[in-house]
């Protein structure tokens, strides 16, 4: 591909293609099931059945390009939530994905670095891995700590510092607003009276779906008892792997 390439967008073809057709047979898939014009600056991906094989189609000025990629022990995996329909992903959440994957694998190859060194490190050992400088707060922790056991003086323990608030979510991005109300038998106050809703509590989370990138915002409904002084009750909100 050359570098002034643009690529705007990105198809994945879920259903598998028989690989034995060239630069037509994709062509034709593009125009009759994808329903895209071919000529677009669009990558295409096509995958072979046994799905150890991939092809992407792109067209680049005056002629087609047509990339093969194998996997000799392996097979190219989709979502089970994938269905036959193609999938379109722009540029940007393209991006996103790929950032959020390579965030969350460095977050985990440090985690398994630090248990490696808790398991089977010797304490004399004090070298620091340049790729995982966590290593180094780890050593000085567990030095302090020993340092502790061994002393008499007084301790100055310092209140811990309030995590920063966390900036908020590209507005360009799609949303889907989920209401979470009380359960039924939580709307009746202790005085007998039906609770009203006084107000919202509205956080949003970054969700990110086989091939797609969208923020769900929570509002939870908040109620309190127009007849009595009862403290408001917020509905409660599913849990979630990432705030």
């Amino acid at each position: 591909m050359r570098p002034d390439t643009k690529v705007e967008k990105v198809y994945l073809y879920p259903k598998p293609v028989d690989f034995r057709k060239s630069i037509d047979g994709p062509a034709a898939l593009v125009e009759l099931d994808i329903k895209v014009a071919v000529f677009d600056p669009v990558l295409f991906v096509f995958l072979n059945k046994p799905r150890n094989r991939v092809k992407i189609l792109y067209w680049e000025r005056n002629g087609f390009c047509l990339w093969l990629k194998r996997l000799e022990s392996e097979r190219f995996k989709t979502s089970p939530d994938v269905t036959d329909e193609a999938i379109a992903l722009t540029v940007q959440e393209l991006n996103w994905m790929l950032a959020k994957m390579q965030s969350r694998m460095g977050v985990l190859e440090e985690q398994v670095a630090l248990l490696r060194q808790r398991l089977f490190g010797r304490k004399s050992e004090q070298a620091v891995d340049p790729a995982t400088p966590q290593m180094a707060l780890f050593n000085e922790a567990e030095h302090e700590v020993e340092l502790a056991c061994e002393t008499t003086e007084e301790e100055v323990v310092t209140p811990a510092k309030r995590r920063g608030k966390r900036n908020p979510l590209p507005a360009d991005l799609p949303r889907i607003e989920v209401i979470h109300e009380l359960p039924e038998h939580e709307l009746t106050c202790t005085c007998g009276c039906r609770k009203h809703a006084i107000g919202e509590e509205i956080s949003e989370q970054l969700e990110i779906v086989p091939m797609q990138i969208r923020v769900i915002k929570h509002v939870r409904k908040i109620y309190s008892c127009r007849d009595c002084e009862t403290a408001p009750v917020t509905a409660d909100k599913p849990a979630q792997v990432i705030e």
